[in-house]
């Protein structure tokens, strides 16, 4: 469970890395860039939610809903966009798409789903951190659809 759950802090600390890396190529379009930033914040707000669940699982009072195997698949994917973008960076748009993904995919290693804790405070207090930055998917995808329309496609 411990190593599941290092795993997916690693996942929220690499997509913060991602998206510090295209705010700073995307630094052309200010308000893409700030969404960057913004979105980094929050990943690194994630990787912090899941170190505290490392602390609590010790007491062996929650269970996973995610294996070993699929967290490291899903650090990989981000491990792989990171290495690509850094070589080439990539338009807008494609950033944006290839985002609105990765969250989705990433959305099995935040810690209100990946963890379920016994005790229902914890639960609770996971899931109400969680439920403010979980908002990602439709933020990501107001800014392509605003792009879509600035550019008439």
């Amino acid at each position: 469970m411990r190593e599941i759950l290092a795993t997916c802090r690693r996942v929220e600390e690499r997509a913060g890395d991602l998206y510090r890396i295209l705010a700073d190529s995307h630094a052309h379009v200010p308000a893409i860039s700030a969404l960057w930033r913004k979105t980094a914040r929050e990943e690194d707000s994630h990787a912090n939610l899941v170190a505290q669940s490392l602390r609590k699982v010790a007491s062996n009072e929650a269970r996973m809903t995610i294996t070993a195997q699929r967290a490291a698949q899903i650090l990989a994917a981000i491990e792989s966009i990171i290495a690509s973008v850094r070589n080439q960076p990539i338009p807008v748009a494609q950033a944006l798409e290839e985002a609105i993904g990765l969250e989705r995919l990433m959305a099995e290693c935040h810690a209100d789903y990946a963890v379920q804790f016994n005790d229902p405070v914890q639960h609770q207090l996971f899931s109400a951190m969680m439920a403010a930055d979980q908002d990602h998917v439709g933020s990501l995808q107001a800014a392509l659809e605003d792009l879509r329309r600035q550019l008439g496609a």
